[in-house]
């Protein structure tokens, strides 16, 4: 069956060099994923749809545009039914490996810290021991001065009932959640609670909560110890987590009627959601509602030109935006830094993502036309009714005049 799917090329050479191709085959899974996973018919047709959409992926973006593919990963790809779905996958994992890479070569292109009189180095676990040390610092000094922030909660509840790709969206954003944290002079108290994951959630989580399980190492032995103030992580309802009454605490959801103040509230603990507040059954606002907290909107519209977007920011901005808040800085001035701290990024991200999908597919429509095509003409001369009785027939004519008219011309 790989045969057939490595066979197909020609079509493809004009996008990368033979040198830097990578192998497909190193790709493929162990033995016992196939006899596993893919043993019915329907299972192994899925299967080479998906191993000739990954040659195309490596070949377009590089052979080093995505991380090992594992068991876990291919899991993760054979339960996606459609190519849009397993193509936004994919493109997650480019950019969640791209930005590991990028935080890799920032530690060892930049490893200077200090003055000139007393400079020293710090690299891969040495420069997050220091920062480690540099949030430890922080907080200790909030602690000492009161000057706490409210503690930040994050509700997961909803995480188990949404697609793969929803949930590597989420995952990416906690932990995307925690680095903003983990470099501020005015870090928050996270706590991740309502997390009850099923075995697909509890891969993706592994593979994108770098503060829980440690970044990607090639030393698979390695031991990763996580940080004393990274948050904590607990399957605790909102009533066993949450450090103060229902009334000094409150839910930030974007569909709740009314919005944040300008002055600062006074609360002790802020509730974010994951869920995108499209459906009432899956709403942060339905939520708070039945836990009986007041919910409160970021007022984005009154401050931020949206142009149809949708109205939910990332854990991270929102975040961002909460931490202003309640350091008593203007909030429409916090809305705009934080759209400006991400609008470069996010659009060169949404162009780069519509422009691989677009010719991503085209190639890969291409490549298995080709392949359907060639597969018909081998069932059909391989066919046991075709074999032996095929016989040419000859071309017929449709005269305008009979044989006898003719006749008659011609005497």
């Amino acid at each position: 069956m790989l045969r057939k799917i490595f066979s197909s090329k020609v079509l493809l050479r004009r996008f990368s060099q033979v040198e830097n191709i990578r192998s497909i085959e190193k790709e493929l899974p162990s033995p016992d994923f196939l006899s596993k996973y893919i043993r019915k018919p329907s299972q192994k047709l899925l299967f080479s749809k998906i191993v000739l959409e990954l040659q195309t992926f490596l070949r377009i973006l590089g052979s080093s545009s995505l991380p090992e593919i594992t068991d876990d990963v291919w899991t993760s790809l054979v339960s996606l039914p459609s190519f849009e779905q397993r193509t936004q996958f994919l493109i997650m994992l480019k950019q969640n490996h791209s930005e590991q890479q990028d935080r890799i070569k920032d530690e060892l292109e930049k490893p200077e810290i200090g003055s000139s009189s007393n400079i020293y180095y710090s690299e891969g676990k040495e420069f997050r021991k220091r920062i480690d040390q540099y949030h430890s610092n922080s907080v200790l000094r909030l602690k000492r001065n009161e000057e706490d922030l409210p503690q930040l909660l994050v509700d997961c509840r909803f995480l188990n009932d949404f697609s793969l790709t929803t949930q590597t969206v989420f995952m990416t954003q906690i932990q995307k959640l925690y680095e903003a944290n983990w470099t501020s002079r005015h870090p928050f108290n996270i706590t991740i609670m309502n997390y009850t994951p099923d075995q697909q959630l509890s891969t993706v989580a592994q593979r994108n909560l770098y503060f829980k399980y440690g970044p990607p190492s090639k030393d698979k032995n390695a031991k990763f110890e996580p940080h004393m103030f990274a948050p904590k992580i607990t399957s605790q309802s909102v009533k066993n987590v949450l450090p103060c009454d229902k009334s000094e605490a409150i839910y930030i959801s974007w569909k709740a009627r009314d919005v944040l103040p300008s002055k600062p509230l006074n609360c002790k603990a802020v509730i974010l959601c994951t869920s995108l507040d499209a459906q009432p059954c899956t709403s942060s606002y339905s939520l708070a509602i039945m836990e009986g907290i007041k919910s409160y909107r970021i007022p984005l519209e009154k401050h931020v030109l949206l142009k149809g977007s949708h109205r939910v920011l990332p854990l991270a901005q929102t975040s961002m935006v909460l931490r202003s808040y309640f350091l008593g800085d203007d909030l429409g001035q916090a809305i705009k830094d934080s759209f400006l701290h991400v609008k470069l990024s996010k659009r060169s991200r949404a162009k780069e993502s519509e422009a691989l999908i677009e010719s991503y597919r085209s190639i890969v429509e291409k490549l298995e036309l080709e392949k359907n095509r060639e597969q018909k003409k081998i069932e059909f001369l391989n066919s046991p009714s075709k074999i032996g009785s095929y016989k040419p027939t000859a071309r017929s004519y449709n005269h305008r005049y009979s044989r006898e008219e003719r006749k008659n011309k011609k005497q």
